[in-house]
């Protein structure tokens, strides 16, 4: 409901149906799916510690909203990294539907003991021509879908490739959750239709744990201009 709340305050009447119809005529127009990226931040912009720690950063309230737009995307894709590093299951957690979970691991060096491998949603990884072959039989007899794209400059799986490779198997609406790295992969290639940021209100800085963090008190938002403004006590 949450989502729901959000998206009638923002779409006009005039323009709901082409909001609510964003993702087909994407797929149909441009042959890719409609790209939502999604991003849970400090106020100093860090998605997770110097030690690599994310679990949360924001709030239960943002956290539920996140699972709202699982359950309207036909997939939610992460990198490799966030799947060692949060071990998420990726699913809805009863907010509506699961959507399928999309991995960009080009080497196949994911997990299968990961929860993002369970039962209750299918997994799809994306790697490059250059994966090993035992471990596209291990992920196969996994249940899991091996897709395989062109590699980028880096040897990573091309952001470009693969969306073209989801759209053709009916990937409509794709949420990009994370990790870095991909975010800036989709956000470089200029193929982020939409961007939602969740800001904690916190400073995270070098910290190495999120409860070594400064939180933010008597937090106020408004808007001057066209920038943001937050005002805050610490």
């Amino acid at each position: 409901r949450y989502w729901r709340d959000w998206s009638s305050d923002v779409c006009s009447s005039d323009l709901e149906a082409r909001y609510l119809n964003r993702a087909f005529v994407t797929w149909v127009t441009l042959k890719r799916p409609y790209i939502t990226l999604k991003v849970a931040s400090s106020l100093d912009g860090r998605t997770a510690t110097i030690a690599g720690e994310s679990k949360w950063i924001t709030g239960k309230e943002s956290r539920s909203v996140g699972h709202v737009l699982r359950a309207g995307a036909d997939a939610v894709a992460v990198g490799l990294g966030t799947v060692k590093a949060d071990n998420p299951s990726l699913t809805a957690h009863g907010m509506g539907k699961n959507p399928i979970r999309v991995i960009f691991d080009s080497r196949l060096r994911s997990s299968l003991g990961s929860q993002v491998f369970s039962k209750q949603a299918p997994t799809w990884c994306l790697a490059t021509d250059h994966t090993v072959l035992k471990h596209m039989d291990q992920m196969k007899r996994h249940g899991v879908q091996v897709i395989l794209c062109k590699p980028d400059a880096g040897h990573r799986v091309d952001v470009k490739n693969a969306v073209k490779r989801l759209a053709a198997k009916g990937i409509a609406h794709l949420l990009v959750e994370g990790g870095l790295t991909l975010q800036h992969s989709f956000l470089k290639a200029g193929i982020v239709d939409e961007v939602v940021w969740f800001i904690a209100p916190m400073i995270i800085g070098d910290a190495r744990r999120l409860k070594a963090a400064r939180r933010l008190k008597n937090v106020q938002v408004g808007k001057v201009g066209e920038d943001l403004c937050v005002r805050a006590h610490l």
